[in-house]
């Protein structure tokens, strides 16, 4: 009887600890390189999926604060929190020069975006760099050809993915 309950608690922990792990952010570490009349982030290209939490760290060492310029893909996230900036819009963030940023979202619609790092004193645009977010599937074919066999049907499937999207 002890050993039942040992083993069902081990297995409840296991799954706890997952649920756990699968909600941390991916973290994304960008640098501010290039010179004071064209700064840029390394890197430059970022692939990211929708859904996915993400916290992306930009350490500026330089002495100069810098714009992330990110258009529109602002206006496509869920933030859960900026820090560490001293100027946020819905189009850009400021570094600090000897600062670092930290921006925990969640991108939601699939696309591609373009964004740039300005020197703020200068005003002097760096080479652009892009975002590309892909679209996560909600199930494996393998995944929903069960539920059918199990006799669920695919509308209550897309009822609960799109249940599931709310509660963000």
């Amino acid at each position: 009887m002890i050993k039942k309950g040992i083993f069902i608690f081990t297995l409840l922990s296991l799954q706890l600890t997952n649920q756990v792990i699968a909600n941390q952010p991916l973290l994304l570490d960008v640098k501010v390189v290039g010179g004071a009349q064209s700064p840029l982030f390394e890197p430059q290209n970022f692939t990211l999926d929708a859904g996915q939490d993400y916290l992306l760290v930009i350490t500026n060492s330089n002495n100069d604060s810098i714009t992330f310029d990110f258009g529109n893909f602002g206006q496509q996230v869920f933030t859960r929190s900026i820090n560490g900036t001293s100027s946020v819009t819905q189009q850009s963030l400021v570094i600090n020069g000897n600062s670092k940023v930290q921006w925990h979202f969640s991108p939601q619609n699939k696309g591609e975006y373009t964004y740039y790092a300005i020197n703020t004193g200068l005003n002097a645009r760096g080479v652009p760099g892009k975002i590309v977010v892909n679209k996560l599937e909600e199930k494996s074919s393998i995944t929903q050809n069960n539920d059918q066999e199990n006799g669920i049907a695919p509308e209550k499937l897309t009822e609960k993915a799109s249940a599931k999207k709310r509660n963000f």
